[in-house]
């Protein structure tokens, strides 16, 4: 699962709205998630190194949602709910290696995530460019960056985005939560697949 800052930029990451979607839309949304964490925990669990992962991500927020995430930032958000997709992309090897080694960093390939707002008739909100990493210290997630790369959306909302981006990567108010999510996925969550 995705932090709150990483819903709003974004692996992993990254990482849909909740006032958006229909009840059939959030279990086909759960279903997708439920898809790509088995498939990221099979990698992991069995060491694989050949192939990459490859698996459709989407999430929804409420604006209720977003907006207590952009206050723990400073910020303001009036723009509505908000569904984000990315097609999560890895090589294995690069999993398996960052998760293997004593200290390593797991830097993924660039992703677009792509954001509508709920606000209208499902306008585009935003599309991040973004190649997260992941610091590891014998197999733990201690440290995140988004690596925002291009943000294309209107003034206001590429202004916010930005501002929530650079604070994950600069500070430590929300690397905390998306290590933390992060560490669940492949300590917990991975269990259930072995």
């Amino acid at each position: 699962m995705l932090s709150k800052p990483l819903q709003l930029a974004k692996p992993a990451f990254a990482i849909a709205l909740l006032l958006a979607a229909t009840p059939a839309a959030l279990a086909d949304e759960r279903t997708e998630l439920l898809r790509c964490e088995k498939q990221i925990c099979q990698s992991v669990n069995r060491s694989l190194t050949s192939g990459s992962l490859s698996c459709p991500i989407r999430k929804t927020w409420s604006e209720a949602e977003l907006q207590k995430a952009a206050a723990k930032a400073g910020l303001d958000w009036s723009y509505g709910g908000a569904i984000c997709s990315v097609r999560l992309k890895l090589p294995r090897k690069d999993l398996t290696d960052a998760l293997t080694s004593k200290s390593a960093v797991l830097t993924f390939p660039e992703h677009v995530l792509s954001c509508t707002s709920d606000k209208g008739a499902q306008s585009q909100l935003a599309n991040v460019t973004l190649a997260p990493t992941v610091q590891f210290q014998n197999g733990h997630a201690n440290q995140t960056t988004f690596n925002v790369a291009k943000i294309d959306a209107s003034y206001a909302v590429s202004g916010a985005l930005w501002t929530a981006a650079g604070l994950h990567d600069n500070t430590s108010i929300f690397q905390e939560d998306l290590a933390s999510e992060i560490n669940k996925l492949l300590q917990v969550n991975c269990k259930k697949y072995e």
